[in-house]
C-alpha cells in the first residue's frame, strides 16, 4: 500500500528515519498515538468544540508527532495525506492496532483545520 503513495526515495528516507529514532522511540510514539486517539475520543464525547483550547492542544500534539514521523519533509507529509485520503483512515490505522471510525476522523480533521486558521 505504501509504495502506491510514497516514492522510492521517500520510502528510503522513512527507513533511514526509523533507524535514526530507533525501535524504542517508535514504540513510544505508537503509545502516544493510542493515548492521543483516546483523548480525542473523550473530547468528542464531551462535546468539546474543535477550536477549544483542550482540543487544539491535541491537534498540536498530532502535528508534532506527524512532523517527527516525516522528519519535517513536506513531500512525505503530502504523501501521508494522500495515503489517508486514498485508502481511508480505517484501512491505514486498523492494521496497526488503532481503532478509528469516520466520526472520530472527521472530528480530528476539523481540529487540524481549526489549528491552521
Amino acid at each position: 500500500m505504501f509504495e502506491k503513495y510514497y516514492s522510492p526515495e521517500q520510502l528510503e528516507q522513512l527507513r533511514k528515519r526509523a533507524d535514526q529514532v530507533g525501535p524504542e522511540r517508535i514504540q513510544q510514539v505508537q503509545q502516544e498515538w493510542t493515548e492521543l486517539f483516546a483523548a480525542y475520543r473523550q473530547a468528542q464525547a464531551e462535546g468539546l468544540a474543535v477550536d477549544s483550547p483542550q482540543v487544539q492542544a491535541l491537534a498540536s500534539k498530532s502535528r508534532s508527532l506527524i512532523a517527527e514521523f516525516t522528519g519535517g519533509d513536506a513531500g512525505i507529509e503530502q504523501s501521508l495525506g494522500n495515503l489517508y485520503q486514498g485508502e481511508g483512515p480505517q484501512q491505514v490505522l486498523e492494521p496497526h492496532g488503532y481503532e478509528m471510525d469516520e466520526e472520530l476522523w472527521t472530528y480530528m480533521s476539523r481540529a487540524q483545520q481549526a489549528a491552521e486558521q
